[in-house]
C-alpha cells in the first residue's frame, strides 16, 4: 500500500518532501511515551513515519497502555511487521505474536531482532488461527480493488 498520498494529506507537501528525502534510511528509532524501539524502515518507511508521529492507530496504543501490565501476557494476532508487538511487549510480561504471511513474518522477525532488550519478551509464531486444521492460501492485497 502506498502511504505517500496519505502522508501528503496529513502533513502537506513539505511533509511529503521530508518523507521522501529521508526514506533512504534503513533503521528508524521510534519513541512513544518513553517506550523505544528500532525498526527496519527501508521497505515500509511511510508507514513507520505515521507510527512515529502518532498518526497510526492511536486508539490501539491507548488500549494497550490501559490494559497491558507486567503481570499478564498477551496474544497479538495478525502482528504484521510489528508496530504493536514492539510496543506492547514492553508493557506486558510476554507477547505471543502470530503472523501467517511469510513476507510480513520475516520483516517482523527482523524488527524484533533489532531490539535485543525486548527479544526475550516475544515469541514469534508463523501461523494462522482457525477452527479447522490444514493449509489455506494467502492472497496479496490488490490496491486496484
Amino acid at each position: 500500500m502506498n502511504l505517500i498520498p496519505v502522508i501528503k494529506k496529513i502533513l502537506g507537501p513539505k511533509g511529503t518532501r521530508f518523507v521522501r528525502s529521508v526514506s533512504f534510511s534503513k533503521q528508524l528509532q521510534i519513541n512513544k511515551k518513553n517506550i523505544k524501539f528500532t525498526v527496519n524502515s527501508k521497505r515500509e518507511f511511510p508507514f513507520w513515519i505515521l507510527v512515529k508521529l502518532g498518526l497510526w492507530e492511536s486508539e490501539t496504543y491507548a488500549i494497550m497502555n490501559k490494559f497491558l501490565d507486567k503481570q499478564h501476557s498477551y496474544l497479538d494476532i495478525g502482528s504484521w511487521i510489528g508496530p504493536t508487538v514492539l510496543y506492547g511487549s514492553q508493557l506486558a510480561r510476554h507477547c505471543y505474536a502470530v503472523e501467517p504471511d511469510h513476507i510480513a513474518f520475516q520483516e517482523l522477525k527482523n524488527n524484533v531482532e533489532l531490539n535485543k532488550n525486548i527479544q526475550s519478551n516475544i515469541t514469534l509464531i508463523n501461523a494462522a488461527l482457525s477452527n479447522l486444521s490444514g493449509t489455506i492460501p494467502l492472497y496479496q492485497f490488490d490496491e486496484s480493488w
